[in-house]
């Protein structure tokens, strides 16, 4: 059960959800979890609105690889590009690998796509795929190293709406920890 309230410079916006959901382990190293539940929006702009919202996630592990994917569908209250409701759809798949107790890796993807819930404001998909690399030096000091590369799609060309995206990262990040 949750409770957000965004506020814009033109609308503010009130979302109550609730969701529910069962995990299941098939194995020790197996499992596959599903959440439903119910989005309501109070809009300033758009007045009272109502989603279905879920989730489904599957995970296994090997001796040295954990493998994740899943999908998800909520309601968003304020997208960033659109102050009226928009419902977003994921979908997403990562591996990630232990090849020593200092090195582990790790690679994804995922397809997103938003729809506004009325009118088409908004209509974006984008896709992201990433991998990288952690490295343990000692205990407290560790090295990391990441490449992705994401590309947003608008299929509306007004003023209002998101624009074409694509974007390449690098990064290469050494963190330090101290105490317990």
């Amino acid at each position: 059960i949750g409770i957000r309230r965004s506020q814009t410079d033109s609308a503010d916006s009130d979302n109550y959800f609730i969701t529910t959901g069962l995990r299941h382990m098939f194995s020790p190293v197996t499992q596959c979890e599903v959440t439903i539940g119910w989005d309501i929006i109070d809009n300033e702009i758009v007045g009272h609105t109502s989603n279905l919202r879920g989730a489904l996630r599957f995970s296994t592990m090997s001796e040295f690889l954990t493998y994740n994917i899943g999908y998800s569908r909520e309601l968003n209250s304020v997208s960033g590009v659109s102050t009226s409701p928009v419902v977003s759809q994921t979908v997403y798949i990562n591996i990630v690998g232990r090849h020593t107790r200092q090195l582990s890796s790790n690679i994804g993807a995922n397809y997103a796509k938003n729809n506004s819930l009325s009118g088409d404001q908004v209509d974006i998909q984008s896709f992201n795929i990433s991998a990288g690399a952690v490295y343990t030096i000692r205990a407290w000091l560790t090295g990391s190293l990441s490449v992705s590369h994401f590309r947003q799609d608008s299929e509306v060309t007004s003023v209002t709406s998101a624009q074409d995206i694509e974007r390449n990262l690098i990064m290469l990040q050494v963190s330090a920890s101290w105490g317990t």
